[in-house]
């Protein structure tokens, strides 16, 4: 999966070679390659692969789709700290979704990306153990795992309101 985020797309016979090792293995423990495979920019490809590798270890059920004309989407217009900045936020959201679903009974993640109206919507959803009070949730200092801990979606809320690309909700 990590090879395949950094293979080069003009690298044709590499691609098709990878291609047919994922293809076989596409009902298998990597089966999560085939939706990756339609991001089109490197850097949350890799994060994703990488994290998803990480769950798996991990033993917590991960699925992922990915939605095809995600290829569409014009990253052109990110810059540099457009591109850090949603790879922070999507690095906080998964790590907050890896712990809370260790705590739990069902240990389970989701993540499903979609392109809309030019847009597009990264959901992710896990499950959890316990009460989260959501009005304290983006706070400095709060966290549902103890002491020394809510930096992470205090953080993401300081990216969120200083880029006006980037739209966070919680259903």
């Amino acid at each position: 999966a990590i090879i395949k985020s950094s293979i080069s797309p003009d690298n044709k016979e590499l691609n098709e070679y990878v291609d047919n090792l994922i293809e076989k293995n596409k009902n298998g423990k990597y089966s999560w390659i085939n939706q990756v495979k339609y991001i089109p920019l490197s850097g949350l490809k890799g994060l994703l692969n990488y994290k998803i590798t990480e769950f798996n270890s991990m033993n917590i059920d991960t699925g992922i789709v990915v939605s095809k004309e995600i290829e569409d989407f014009d990253f052109s217009k990110f810059t540099t700290k457009d591109k850090d900045d949603l790879y922070t936020i999507i690095g906080v959201y998964l790590d907050n979704a890896k712990e809370a679903s260790l705590e739990s009974d069902s240990k389970r993640i989701s993540i499903d990306i979609t392109y809309e109206d030019n847009n597009i919507k990264i959901t992710i959803a896990n499950t959890y153990k316990g009460k989260i009070d959501e009005n304290k949730l983006d706070n400095y200092r709060y966290s549902t795992k103890g002491r020394e801990r809510g930096i992470g979606l205090y953080l993401v809320k300081k990216i969120v309101n200083k880029n006006n690309i980037f739209k966070t909700d919680r259903i």
